[in-house]
């Protein structure tokens, strides 16, 4: 992925799994997306 802007850092995690709505990192540790969907 290229950089945009050079205003903001890449950030320092990297996903391994998906499960639903959670992301894991090589960690083991999970973050939960949200998802926006309009009809």
């Amino acid at each position: 992925m290229t950089k945009l802007f050079q205003n903001y850092k890449r950030a320092a995690i990297e996903f391994v799994k998906a499960e639903g709505n959670y992301l894991f990192d090589q960690d083991g540790k999970n973050t939960l997306i949200f998802h926006l969907v309009l009809v």
